[in-house]
């Protein structure tokens, strides 16, 4: 007996003749992995990328380059008049008071300084009770770091004793402090119209002023309505801290939190939101002023509070829906409830392994349990089918049979009983084809992870444990609870039917698949052409399928954060900022008047796309001092030129003496003084280094959003009015064209922001489906051929999963559903979930062609792997279609496209193949008989 035999057989001996160690080994095997469940973490981050990818590379030079780069939250002050109101003023200038001052540190997060202080030498434990006796506040930020560096020091004086290499400070404690001092002092910048610079011309107006545009808030509409002509006068100001209609003012939050703490973001959220509550709660009765909230942090928010209501609907839903499917089609308890206990125990281990390695939860695998619960159900159903059908056939009118087995003593015949003997019949005819369709459906799960969008990456791997995890509990728990008692159901059957052939085809099932197998033989040429026609008009429309990835656009139209976001985004310039990243090797490039005004038309052309809502940038900050410095003259709000000609005062001084005056005879000396204005030729760099001094020695700090200090590197935000990744891919498409065309290759541009993010989400989206889609199907086709040994057989199998895909691919065109980072798992799924219907339906035709002609061999596939087919896609495709109820669109797409695919595979599996099988000469019953003798 060779290896695999002899494997085979032990576990058949575990499973039949020791169910009970079985049970209790699984069982022991589930208490392990729910003890792990408490650990599992949840992770809403926006940002999917991979750290390493260019586009968090860029992130971080951003960050480290300029300032204003970092996450920002908006918070949009929305009135029906103007908020230019002393009312409407002084809370915004209240509400920059109170959330630049907050803290999110909690509770939670003073315990475990206060534990891990117990650790720490004498003094850091000092300093960290010092911090706890008030709680941890903005103020103690540096006293956190100062409790870093003496542990450092500590670890450096230990290692010196030792004689050691020095290590790093102990992790826990590096974590604990770093997110102590970023969340004692989250936010890092407010700006609105109590703080925001406002550069304007001087009392004197002989330079200008760089102050707040509000300094105190107005008492009297008067002051409000000056404070109104100042700011409406600054185009850096228009479309981004207030509209220009006058009815939304923004407070812009810059943060110090990480972009990867979705913890930090959800707190910063939460206390955010907190303060606009209890300032709309203060609200006098009537007033015509709301609030609405958007960024970065809300998204990462809202996604965290969707997750978990997704993880708490859509599991007992799913479980539900299949329990009333199973109910409803197989009349069986045994049938019902063990592939749903299989499917359960199967998320609770592969949820239990994410746990144990430190894996969380993301937007994408929380549909985990879903796919698992709908996949995982389909081998058992088809093992209890199987098992089922044979113990009808052994089981008419005998109480013992005959069956010959082969063991470690060889081959020998036994007696058994009907249903011992139908469990090891069961067992031997679907372990192979079972463990198949596991691989194939894994593999196209498995292909996944070569993604560099993190969600599908995990997605992909745990879902292909999901499914080992489901095939190991099937092929373990079936025949182990098959042994004990009969399935009710199956005595019903022997009662009512007692011959197989009059009892199986009196079944609902049983009587259409056999209707349906002699359909699709009379019918067999006219399914092929039309099958073929609905082929080809499913692949020309493939090709205009469109791919896009939205953030905001993942929330349902109904949601507080789409309606936020449509209020910002039409009143302000955008809420989806995109950053231009310029480079020149040479110091002070960007302060030369002649690459500034380049700059400028670059900008102005990019101004004029209609997704564009705001461009902030060096050129205005240079425009805009220019223009105050010639007293608001409007011919001077522009870039100054590369030589200005300015009128420069000229004082002559004469003198002439005077005759002595009489009587006294004193001289006098007559003193005259004459002054002129002559014009004088300057540089325009000189001009513009002299603006950018006068801007800093009047306090002005923004400038560093836009150059660094040596005008080597400048940087461009546009704000965006649409969230699609294909705008964001668009523009940055643009940019470079019109970068080449006034910068040439002098200087390079870089892009970032969360548009970026989502541009280079749907290119690798796109690229590691591509990817993923190539290799399943060289993997399943390697499969087929391996198990098969027929490359025809092989062929004819992969027919339902490529047609699945193309008709999936075209019904998404024809919905205008667009190809994002939740349907494009579709994909992935038509190759390797889809192929398994065609799986069982050719191996039963293999299996049924033996011996017989061609009609009756179809007819025996469509009665045996018809019936376990037809409930396999009930169950699978409702399953799947549960995803309909997510909060996210992107997962509503998915469940549609899924249980789409599953119902087209099926129907090629039970339409096309037979008639492929009827049609065909040379895989006709006769001729593959032939084929698999030799």
């Amino acid at each position: 007996m060779s290896f695999a035999k002899r494997l085979f057989w032990w576990y058949r001996w575990l499973c039949l003749e020791h169910p009970r160690v079985t049970l209790l080994l699984v069982a022991l095997a589930t208490l392990g992995f729910m003890t792990q469940l408490e650990s599992l973490e949840q992770d809403p981050n926006p940002y999917m990328l991979d750290d390493d990818h260019p586009s968090r590379r860029n992130q971080r030079r951003l960050m480290d380059t300029f300032t204003g780069s970092r996450e920002i939250a908006v918070v949009g002050v929305v009135h029906e008049g103007s908020i230019f109101n002393p009312e409407t003023l002084g809370r915004i200038a209240y509400l920059s008071e109170r959330i630049e001052l907050m803290s999110i540190v909690g509770d939670e997060q003073e315990a475990e300084l206060e534990a891990r202080a117990e650790l720490w030498p004498g003094s850091a434990a000092a300093l960290a009770q010092q911090v706890l006796r008030e709680g941890v506040r903005a103020d103690d930020v540096a006293t956190l770091e100062r409790i870093r560096e003496l542990l450092e020091h500590e670890q450096e004086l230990i290692a010196d004793a030792k004689h050691e290499p020095v290590e790093e400070i102990d992790e826990e404690d590096d974590e604990l402090l770093r997110r102590l001092v970023d969340w004692a002092d989250p936010v890092r910048e407010v700006t609105s119209l109590s703080t925001v610079d406002n550069i304007i011309t001087s009392e004197d107006g002989t330079t200008m002023d760089v102050s707040a545009a509000m300094e105190e808030v107005p008492e009297t509409q008067a002051e409000a309505d000056a404070i109104e002509r100042q700011v409406m006068d600054n185009p850096l100001l228009v479309d981004a801290v207030v509209s220009e209609d006058r009815h939304v003012a923004s407070i812009r939050v810059e943060l110090n939190i990480d972009p990867d703490d979705t913890a930090g973001m959800l707190a910063v959220y939460e206390r955010i939101r907190e303060e606009v509550e209890a300032v709309e709660d203060d609200l006098p009765p009537n007033t015509p002023e709301s609030y609405a909230i958007g960024g970065t942090p809300v998204v990462s928010a809202n996604m965290g509070a969707l997750m978990e209501q997704d993880t708490n609907n859509l599991f007992p839903m799913v479980i539900l829906v299949i329990l009333v499917v199973l109910v409803f089609l197989l009349r069986s308890v045994r049938g019902t409830l063990v592939p749903l206990l299989i499917a359960v125990l199967s998320v609770i281990w592969t949820v239990g392994t994410m746990a144990l390695v430190g894996v969380p939860m993301d937007i994408v695998t929380t549909m985990l349990p879903v796919f698992l619960i709908a996949i995982g159900v389909v081998d058992s159903v088809h093992f209890f089918s199987e098992q089922h059908t044979e113990h009808l056939m052994l089981g008419a009118g005998a109480q013992m049979v005959r069956e010959e087995i082969e063991d470690q003593r060889g081959k020998r015949t036994v007696v058994s009983t009907p249903k011992l003997a139908s469990i090891r019949h069961s067992v031997n005819r679907l372990f192979r084809p079972m463990m198949l369709t596991s691989l194939t459906s894994a593999a196209g799960f498995l292909a996944m992870a070569w993604s560099d969008i993190m969600p599908l990456h995990r997605f992909g791997i745990f879902v292909a444990i999901g499914i080992a995890y489901a095939f190991i509990l099937t092929i373990l728990l079936g025949p182990a609870i098959s042994v004990f008692g009969d399935d009710p159901a199956l005595g019903r059957d022997k009662k009512q039917w007692g011959r197989l052939g009059r009892a199986f085809r009196q079944t609902g099932i049983g009587t259409t698949m056999t209707s349906l197998g002699r359909f699709v033989q009379r019918r067999s040429s006219e399914i092929l052409v039309v099958f073929v026609a609905i082929t080809a008009v499913s692949a020309v429309f493939v090709r205009d399928v469109e791919v896009e990835n939205r953030f905001v656009g993942y929330f349902d139209e109904t949601t507080d954060i789409w309606k936020d976001d449509q209020v910002l985004n039409e009143h302000l310039g955008g809420t989806m900022p995109l950053y231009l990243m310029f480079s020149s090797p040479e110091e002070g490039y960007f302060g030369r008047a002649d690459v500034l005004q380049r700059m400028a038309a670059l900008e102005a052309e990019l101004a004029r796309e209609v997704e564009v809502g705001y461009v902030y940038s060096l050129v205005g900050f240079v425009e805009r001092m220019n223009h105050v410095i010639h007293r608001g003259d409007q011919a001077f709000a522009r870039i100054p030129h590369t030589t200005e000609v300015v009128m420069e005062e000229k004082t002559e001084r004469t003198e002439r003496d005077l005759p002595p005056d009489e009587p006294d005879g004193i001289e006098t000396r007559e003193v005259e003084i004459r002054t002129t204005q002559e014009p004088v030729e300057v540089s325009g760099n000189d001009l513009i280094a002299q603006y950018l001094l006068l801007y800093e020695n009047a306090g002005g700090q923004d400038i560093r959003d836009v150059v660094d200090t040596d005008l080597r590197e400048a940087n461009t935000l546009l704000l965006l009015k649409s969230d699609r990744s294909s705008v964001a891919s668009r523009l940055i498409e643009r940019t470079r064209e019109l970068a080449a065309k006034h910068l040439g290759d002098e200087v390079e541009v870089r892009f970032s922001g969360y548009a970026e993010v989502a541009a280079s989400t749907t290119e690798e989206v796109v690229d590691s489906q591509r990817r993923a889609m190539g290799w399943t199907a060289l993997v399943v086709f390697l499969v087929l051929l391996a198990y098969f040994r027929s490359i025809v057989l092989t062929i004819v199998t992969m027919i339902p999963l490529t047609a699945a895909l193309l008709f999936n691919l075209s019904f998404m065109q024809a919905m205008e559903i667009p190809l994002s980072i939740g349907s494009a798992i579709v994909l992935t799924i038509a190759v390797g979930v889809g192929v398994d219907f065609a799986i069982h339906v050719v191996d039963r035709y293999r299996l049924e062609s033996r011996g017989k002609v061609t009609s009756d061999a179809i007819s025996s596939t469509m009665l045996f792997a018809g019936r376990a087919i037809f409930v396999g896609l009930m169950v699978i495709s409702q399953g799947f279609s549960v995803l309909i109820g997510s909060g996210f669109t992107a997962i509503q797409h998915l469940g549609l496209l899924v249980a789409l695919t599953m119902v087209w595979s099926a129907l090629v599996s039970i339409f096309v193949l037979p008639a492929i099988f009827a049609r065909i000469p040379f895989i006709r019953a006769g001729a593959l008989t032939r084929e698999l003798v030799k």
